[in-house]
C-alpha cells in the first residue's frame, strides 16, 4: 500500500490484514498532513505487517516493493493543498512517481494488480453530479496531475498488459482523517 500511513491507506492496510493477507507492506514517505506512524501503531506486533519509509518519486527505492507485490494499492499522492503551494512537488509525486510504478511493472516479471487511487478532481468543477461519461476538464494542477497518472496507467495496461484499475474517489471521510 503506497501512502499506507495516510488516512485511506492505513485503512487498506488494516483491511488486507483482516482479510488474511500473508504480508502487507506499507510504503510511505511520512510527508503529508495525515501520514503518520500513529495510524499504524496498532500493527507494530503483527508479523505480517512491514513498514518501509520511501518515496514513489525514487524509482530505485520503490522498485523492490513493487516487484515483490501481488496487489498494489496506490494511495501515495500529493494533495490538492500541496499543489496550490508547490506545484512542482505535485507533478513529481502524482506524475513522475506514478510513472515510476508503471515503468517498474512494465519492465519486471511482476504480474501484480495495480489499483490506483484517483480523484473526482479530474472532472474539474460543476454544479451537478458527475457521471463517468462526462468530459474530463481538470481545473487545478492536482486534477491535471492525477488525470495524467490515470492516463499513463491505462495506456500501460493497453500497450504492455500491466493489470491496472483506476478508482476515482469523491469526498472520502472517516476515522483518521485530517480535518
Amino acid at each position: 500500500v503506497t501512502g499506507g500511513a495516510g488516512f485511506i491507506g492505513s485503512h487498506l492496510v488494516d483491511k488486507a490484514l483482516e482479510l488474511g493477507a500473508e504480508k502487507v507492506i506499507c510504503y510511505d514517505n511520512l510527508i503529508g498532513t495525515n501520514n503518520s506512524l500513529h495510524n499504524l501503531a496498532h500493527l507494530r506486533n503483527d508479523r505480517r505487517f512491514k513498514f518501509v519509509r520511501g518515496d514513489i518519486k525514487n524509482y530505485h527505492e520503490i522498485k523492490q516493493c513493487v516487484e515483490e507485490s501481488d496487489i498494489i494499492f496506490n494511495e501515495a499522492a500529493s494533495k490538492l493543498v500541496v499543489s496550490l503551494k508547490d506545484p512542482t512537488i505535485d507533478i513529481q509525486t502524482n506524475v513522475v512517481g506514478n510513472f515510476n510504478i508503471a515503468e517498474i511493472l512494465r519492465k519486471s516479471e511482476s504480474n501484480a494488480r495495480l489499483i490506483h487511487a484517483s480523484t473526482g478532481s479530474v472532472f474539474g468543477s460543476n454544479d451537478k453530479p458527475f457521471e463517468e461519461t462526462d468530459p474530463m476538464n481538470p481545473s487545478t494542477v492536482y486534477g491535471i496531475s492525477k488525470l495524467a497518472a490515470e492516463k499513463y496507467f491505462l495506456l500501460y495496461h493497453r500497450l504492455y498488459g500491466i493489470k491496472a484499475t483506476v478508482l476515482r474517489y469523491f469526498h472520502v471521510f472517516g476515522p483518521r482523517q485530517d480535518f
